[in-house]
């Protein structure tokens, strides 16, 4: 039985041909300098505001410490600092937690053994 040569078949072929290449020797693209986000949840406003009278000045101190940024082996770390305000409500601190700026280099990975869901081995 012999395969009948269609347009369609052609162009396939052709186009897998001329990306093949391209996919087989793909790299991962990474940032020219990466950022480290690190998330900070205060109170700044509403009745426990007081708690957090400091926070500008312990916030400037850490920037000013890590304004260089991070090293280590040789690469260098860029340190961003996300502030948000909980209102002195505990459900909006939660909330502003969960933030996607903040979420998704903040939480700990359950699968790697990091954070609250670490199995302990010897209590």
């Amino acid at each position: 039985m012999a395969l009948a040569t269609t347009r369609r078949r052609v162009l396939g072929g052709l186009a897998t041909t001329v990306a093949a290449p391209a996919l087989l020797t793909s790299t991962r693209a990474y940032a020219a300098n990466p950022t480290i986000r690190v998330g900070h949840v205060s109170p700044r406003t509403g009745p426990l505001a007081g708690f957090a009278e400091a926070d500008e000045h312990v916030l400037a101190g850490i920037e000013a410490a890590f304004a260089d940024g991070i090293s280590n082996n040789g690469k260098s770390y860029g340190v961003e600092i996300i502030s948000k305000d909980s209102q002195s409500n505990p459900n909006r601190a939660a909330v502003r937690s969960r933030s996607r700026r903040i979420s998704t280099c903040c939480r700990p990975d359950p699968r790697r053994g990091s954070g609250p869901h670490r199995r302990r081995i010897n209590p």
